[in-house]
C-alpha cells in the first residue's frame, strides 16, 4: 500500500479472487490482463520454475491500484481454460508445444499455482472475491488464507445466486470486512468495495496543533494550539480545519 500525499490518493495492491474462465470477469476490471501472459511457449517453463512468480500490473485497476493476481495464460481459443485448469492448461492439451506442456508433472504444476496464489495474497493489501456461481472451492480457500494473514477482504455475491447458496457461505462471511449481496455486476461491486476500503484506511483525528500551518482544503492559516484534524497515516502530511470535516468524511474516517 502506498499513499500519494499530494493528491490524497491511496494505491492498493489488489488480489481478485473468484472463478477463472475464458474471457472471464477480470478482463473487464484489470487493464492489460489479456496481454500479461500471452505467449505460452516460453512462459510455461519459466512460470513453473522455482523462481517463477506472477507479474504485477501497475495502475491496472481504475488507473490507480495494482493487480497482483491471479494470472492465467491467454490465447485466442481459450484452450488453457477448463475445469480444474486454473486458466493455465493444467491437465489438458493446449496450443503450447507438447514439450512445454509435459515437461513438468501436473501435480507439481498445481502445487506451484497454489504457491503463486499464496504469494500474491501475501503481497496484497486488499482481496476482493466475486461469487457468481456455486462450487468455487478454491475461492473459499483464498479467502480463508487471506483472513489467516489478517488481510482486508470483501465478498460480493452476484444477483443470480439463490438465497440458499448465499446462506451456505455464512461462515466465511463472518470474518471479512465487507459483504455485498444481490450485485448486478462485478464492476459496481468492486467500486463500492474500494470506496469503503479506502475510507477505512484514511483515518483522521482531532488534535491540538503544535505548529502553525495552512488547512490543506481551504487554505486557512492556523496557529499553534489550534484544534485541527490530522491524518494518522504518516505519509500524508498537513492539517485540516474543523470546518472542513465534511470533506474528510467523504475521503476517510474521522476518529473522534
Amino acid at each position: 500500500m502506498k499513499f500519494d500525499s499530494q493528491n490524497m490518493e491511496m494505491i492498493l495492491d489488489i488480489y481478485l479472487a473468484g472463478g477463472i474462465e475464458h474471457a472471464g470477469w477480470r478482463h473487464s476490471q484489470v487493464d492489460g490482463l489479456r496481454k500479461a501472459l500471452v505467449d505460452p511457449a516460453p512462459f510455461i517453463p519459466a512460470l513453473f520454475s522455482p523462481e517463477g512468480n506472477w507479474p504485477i500490473l501497475l495502475s491496472a485497476i481504475r488507473n490507480q491500484h495494482n493487480y497482483v493476481g491471479p494470472h492465467f495464460i491467454s490465447c485466442d481459443h481459450g484452450c488453457f481454460h477448463g475445469p480444474q485448469t486454473a486458466g493455465l492448461g493444467l491437465g489438458q492439451p493446449t496450443c503450447a508445444s507438447e514439450e512445454d506442456n509435459s515437461s513438468i508433472a501436473l501435480e507439481n504444476r498445481r502445487k506451484k499455482v497454489f504457491e503463486l496464489n499464496k504469494d500474491a495474497i501475501e503481497r496484497a493489501d486488499f482481496i476482493f472475491a466475486w461469487i457468481d456461481r456455486t462450487e468455487l472451492y478454491g475461492t473459499l480457500v483464498e479467502i480463508g488464507y487471506a483472513l489467516g494473514r489478517n488481510k482486508h477482504v470483501a465478498i460480493a455475491f452476484a444477483k443470480n445466486l439463490s438465497q440458499e447458496v448465499i446462506d451456505e457461505h455464512w461462515f466465511v462471511c463472518q470474518g471479512v470486512q465487507q459483504v455485498f449481496y444481490d450485485c448486478e455486476n462485478v464492476g459496481n461491486a468492486l467500486d463500492k468495495a474500494l470506496v469503503r476500503e479506502i475510507k477505512s484506511r484514511f483515518l483522521f483525528k482531532k488534535i491540538i496543533s503544535q505548529y502553525a500551518g495552512k488547512c490543506r482544503e481551504c487554505g486557512k492559516n492556523h496557529l499553534p494550539r489550534d484544534e485541527v484534524y490530522w491524518c494518522v497515516e504518516r505519509e500524508v502530511s498537513g492539517i485540516w480545519c474543523l470546518s472542513c470535516k465534511s470533506v474528510l468524511d467523504s475521503m476517510g474516517t474521522i476518529i473522534e
